[in-house]
């Protein structure tokens, strides 16, 4: 593998992490107002 591809890989992490943890926080929010 060359460096490029590590930080494309890398990269997509980040962003797959960032849209996870911001779906997670949007539903803890949702389930509260529905309390």
């Amino acid at each position: 593998m060359n460096v490029f591809v590590l930080s494309e890989i890398s990269a997509t992490k980040e962003t797959v992490l960032g849209v996870f943890s911001t779906s997670e926080n949007a539903r803890r929010a949702f389930t509260k107002k529905r309390k």
